[in-house]
């Protein structure tokens, strides 16, 4: 009997000592007062990402570089007048015609990346009939499906930028991380119609994967979309690709019952928390406390203000809430963090990658009443629950335990 129970003493003490180590780590937050604002020190000017990615390779499709024009290409006319007899009209998004020469620039993003399009003018005779289509490229794209559509109508937070010089057409855009499902649009630099020395040129067309994502965050200005769900192309994977979990990740959804897939398409958001129009009217009398927790390593953060409300601190994401006081965000997370922020200070992002099982300290961000800035505010808290591995370590636990029984039942 003595054997026996020192046998399972040492058993409790190992037991003990195993869950220890297990990555459990408590986070304590608090809330801010809704009526005591610190002090924002110097006026920070609104940044986004058009001047942290001004210099970034990735994301550009520049067609002026790439062989469209006449005088290198060996397109003879006549072969492809006849493909476009047999092609003519206008149909899907297709790669069928394999036959047809075509520069192809596909790009894949999860969002918070600027996308650059380049394509000539008709300033020479090598792309004397180009056009880029459709003609407000990145305004308008064309859809898998064939239908154009308002970029700002299927993704929200869209920011464009033009860029017209005597030789170049030059269209950016900031694609936010508010992708609720896969969607895939095209913008084309068409030379096509150009003719020399009977040879045609070439189309350009730059190909955007855009990947479903989830945003941490909290959009209190939240109106379902504006797209009908039917007309976007591109399926809602059931399992999240970059971890290879089921819908259980999406727990964290306001409205719990229905699948990740249900909620995307009945919801049109990316975030984790939402709220309507009417939500916010009804509570501004009150204000309304939004909890976030992040679950995952790759971080996508976000906050909009709905009209009438700005973002306090004014640069959210780059400046935060902790403590009572205003801390830069790199005090909070040793980690490279991208930041991009609208210019009314009503709507910003963020993105960074955490370490398994690393979980800085919560923080809040405020969307404050301009009319009457003492109100109530409404209220984001974000507080880190990033335990990957804490599954594994469980079964490991289990199995451990089990081997240890079974040699104490020898």
């Amino acid at each position: 009997m003595r054997v026996r129970h020192f046998s399972f003493l040492r058993l409790f003490l190992l037991l003990s000592l195993l869950v220890y180590h297990l990555p459990v780590q408590k986070q304590r937050h608090r809330s801010i007062p809704s009526w005591k604002y610190p002090d924002e020190g110097d006026d920070h000017p609104p940044q986004n990402a058009f001047s942290h990615m001004a210099n970034q390779v990735k994301g550009i499709c520049d067609f002026s570089r790439g062989p469209l024009n006449v005088s290198t290409t060996e397109n003879e006319i006549v072969p492809l007048l006849v493909q476009a007899e047999l092609h003519a009209g206008s149909a899907p998004l297709s790669d069928a015609h394999t036959d047809e020469p075509v520069q192809r620039c596909v790009q894949f993003t999860k969002g918070m990346e600027v996308l650059t399009f380049v394509c000539p003018k008709r300033n020479t005779e090598d792309y004397i009939g180009v056009e880029i289509r459709p003609m407000e490229c990145f305004e308008k794209v064309r859809m898998h499906n064939g239908n154009k559509k308002k970029l700002n109508n299927v993704l929200k937070g869209v920011q464009l930028e033009n860029i017209d010089t005597d030789s170049l057409s030059i269209r950016k855009v900031f694609i936010p991380p508010t992708i609720y499902r896969n969607i895939i649009f095209e913008c084309t630099c068409d030379n096509s119609l150009s003719f020399w020395n009977n040879k045609m040129g070439t189309r350009g067309i730059m190909r955007v994967h855009l990947r479903k994502n989830i945003v941490f965050g909290c959009d209190f200005d939240h109106r379902g979309g504006r797209e009908n769900i039917l007309e976007v192309e591109g399926e809602l994977p059931a399992v999240d690709e970059a971890n290879r979990n089921t819908t259980g990740d999406w727990a964290f959804w306001r409205n719990a019952g229905p699948s990740a897939e249900e909620l995307a398409e009945r919801n049109k958001t990316a975030f984790s928390q939402f709220y309507t129009s009417e939500e916010v009217n009804d509570a501004k009398d009150k204000g309304i406390i939004c909890n976030v927790k992040i679950t995952k390593r790759e971080v996508y953060l976000g906050l909009v203000c709905p009209s009438g409300y700005e973002m306090y601190p004014s640069n959210c994401f780059d400046r935060v809430l902790y403590k009572d006081s205003i801390v830069r965000m790199s005090e909070l997370i040793k980690h490279h963090v991208t930041f991009h922020m609208d210019s009314n200070r009503r709507m910003s992002f963020a993105t960074f990658s955490l370490d398994r099982n690393e979980n800085p300290p919560g923080f809040t961000c405020l969307c404050v009443r301009m009319d009457i800035p003492e109100a109530p505010p409404l209220q984001a808290n974000f507080v880190y629950h990033n335990y990957e591995s804490f599954g594994f370590h469980f079964r490991l636990l289990y199995v451990l335990v089990v081997i240890l029984l079974l040699v104490l039942c020898l």
